[in-house]
C-alpha cells in the first residue's frame, strides 16, 4: 500500500522516533546531575505552593512569601538531618557490642553451613577473605565521594531551583500554553491544573503515609524494648518512601 501524498514513509518515521528516544535518553543520562535536582525542586515547589499562596493572600509579597516558606522547609529538613546524625552517633557507640553479637551470629551460621552443607569453617573463612580482597577499594571510595558531592549539590541547588520555579511559575505556565495551537490552549490549561492538583494530592498522601509508618514503627519498637525506637522508626519511614520518590 502506498503512503499518502505528503506523508513520510513508515521506516523514516520509525527511524526518527528511535533516534529521538535515544537522544532524549542520552540527554537524561548525561544531564542527570542537573535534571534530577530540578525534578526534586518541581516536587518540592508543588508541595510548598499552597503555603506560598496563603502567605501571599496575607499581603506579604511574592519574594517574602517564597523565602519564608523555603526557610521553614529547609529548617524542617535540617532538623531531620540533625536528628539522624545525632542518633547515628549514639548508634556507633554501640558498635563494639554489635560487633561481638555479629561475630557470635556468624559463628553460628558457619557451624550450620558446616553441619548441613559439609563446608568446613576454614574454607568458609578463606572464601570470605578472598571476596573481601577482591573488592575494589578505590572504586568504592570514588563512588562514596561522588555520593557526598551529589548530596552537597542537592543541598545547594535544591532551594535555588525551588525558589526560581515558585517565582516564575506563572511565566512557565504561560510558556507551556503558548507552545500549543490556539485550539488546544484550553485543554493544556486544564491538563496543567489537573496535574498540579494530582501532584499535590500525591505528595500530601506520601507525607501522611510517612507519618503513619513512623508512628507505628516507633511505637512497636518502643513496646518491644528495642533501643533507638525513634531513630529506627524514622529510618524505616524514610526507606518506605524511597520507591515512590524513585
Amino acid at each position: 500500500m502506498k503512503a499518502h501524498s505528503g506523508e513520510s514513509p513508515f521506516y523514516l518515521r520509525f527511524g526518527i522516533t528511535v533516534i529521538t528516544i535515544a537522544i532524549l535518553a542520552a540527554v537524561l543520562h548525561l544531564g542527570r546531575g542537573i535534571l534530577v535536582p530540578i525534578f526534586f525542586s518541581i516536587l518540592l515547589s508543588t508541595l510548598l505552593l499552597p503555603v506560598v499562596r496563603y502567605l501571599q493572600q496575607r499581603r506579604l509579597g511574592k519574594v517574602l512569601s517564597i523565602t519564608i516558606t523555603l526557610c521553614i522547609a529547609m529548617l524542617l529538613l535540617s532538623f531531620i538531618v540533625y536528628f539522624l546524625s545525632t542518633q547515628i552517633g549514639n548508634f556507633l557507640d554501640d558498635i563494639p557490642t554489635l560487633d561481638k553479637r555479629f561475630r557470635s551470629l556468624l559463628w553460628e551460621a558457619q557451624k550450620w553451613v558446616r553441619d548441613h552443607l559439609n563446608i568446613g569453617v576454614k574454607a568458609q573463612t578463606e572464601y570470605i577473605e578472598e571476596t573481601t580482597d577482591q573488592m575494589n577499594t578505590p572504586a568504592v571510595l570514588n563512588r562514596t565521594f561522588l555520593s557526598i558531592t551529589g548530596v552537597i549539590s542537592y543541598i545547594v541547588f535544591l532551594p535555588i531551583y525551588t525558589f526560581l520555579i515558585l517565582y516564575h511559575k506563572d511565566m512557565i505556565r504561560k510558556f507551556l500554553i503558548a507552545m500549543f495551537k490556539d485550539g488546544n490552549r484550553d485543554k493544556v490549561q486544564e491538563v496543567l491544573t489537573q496535574s498540579q492538583q494530582m501532584s499535590q494530592q500525591f505528595i500530601t498522601g506520601l507525607l501522611i503515609e510517612f507519618c503513619i509508618v513512623f508512628v507505628l514503627n516507633s511505637t512497636g519498637f518502643l513496646l518491644l524494648g528495642i533501643k533507638y525506637p525513634i531513630f529506627l522508626g524514622l529510618v524505616a519511614a524514610l526507606l518506605n518512601i524511597v520507591p515512590y520518590i524513585g
